[in-house]
C-alpha cells in the first residue's frame, strides 16, 4: 500500500516533526541565532524590562534622560534642604530675598545652610 505524498502532506508532516524537535530544545537553543529585536518582538516595554533592577533599567542614560518627565517637586522629593541647594552660588540662593529678610534669617538653615557669613555679607554689599 503506497501513500501519495502531496506537498500539503509533506508540509503537515514537517510541521509535526518541527514541533516535536523544537519542544526538545532548551529556550537558549531555540533562541540561538536570533537577533535581540527578533527575540523581543511583540513584547510590551514593561515585559522587556521585567526582572531588571532600577539601576539596570537606567544604565547608559544621562541624568537629564533619567529625570525627563518628572515635575520639579518629584525630582527634589526626598532631598534635604542642603542637598537641594548644593551647587548654587550665594547670589542664586539669595536672589529675590530682601536684605532685611536675609539678616532676619541668618540662622535659618533651610535657606542659608552652607553659606559663610562672609558670603552673605558680600552679597548684601553688592545689592545695597
Amino acid at each position: 500500500m503506497s501513500t501519495e505524498l502531496t506537498a500539503e502532506k509533506v508540509m503537515e508532516m514537517g510541521k509535526v516533526w518541527g514541533e516535536a524537535y523544537l519542544s526538545s530544545l532548551t529556550p537558549a537553543e531555540r533562541l540561538a541565532g536570533m537577533r535581540a529585536e527578533e527575540r523581543l518582538a511583540g513584547l510590551k516595554a514593561e515585559e522587556r524590562l521585567a526582572g531588571l533592577k532600577a539601576e539596570e533599567r537606567l544604565a547608559g542614560l544621562k541624568a537629564e534622560e533619567r529625570l525627563a518627565g518628572l515635575k520639579a517637586e518629584e525630582r527634589l522629593a526626598g532631598l534635604k534642604a542642603e542637598e537641594r541647594l548644593a551647587g548654587l552660588k550665594a547670589e542664586e540662593r539669595l536672589k529675590g530675598i530682601g536684605a532685611e529678610d536675609i539678616l532676619a534669617k541668618v540662622d535659618h538653615q533651610e535657606i542659608l545652610s552652607g553659606l559663610s557669613l562672609e558670603e552673605i555679607k558680600a552679597f548684601l554689599r553688592q545689592h545695597e
